[in-house]
């Protein structure tokens, strides 16, 4: 998907693409465009993203350390020093 993803609005997701990505990568159509067409897992995603959105994960990746919020950490010293930091206050 990402090695795939042109810019936004760009229509790179739109439902027809989706479903030849799916049958590029040798899934099931008949089953994937089903389930695609049902929208079964629309209130789960949309649940997800609520969720996402209230925690300031609105950005990938985004990793939560004991509820800080690390949007796209650039390198993974940022990352270590929200856990030390994180080490630090419990101790």
């Amino acid at each position: 998907m990402f090695a795939h993803q042109g810019g936004e609005a760009s229509g790179t997701f739109s439902d027809d693409h989706l479903k030849a990505f799916a049958a590029t990568l040798g899934l099931d159509t008949a089953k994937f465009n089903a389930c695609f067409d049902s929208h079964r897992y629309k209130n789960t995603v949309a649940q997800d993203d609520a969720l996402a959105q209230s925690v300031g994960a609105n950005v990938t990746p985004t990793v939560l350390v004991n509820g800080v919020t690390v949007a796209n950490p650039n390198d993974a010293t940022q990352l270590k020093q929200t856990i030390d930091a994180a080490i630090a206050r419990a101790q």
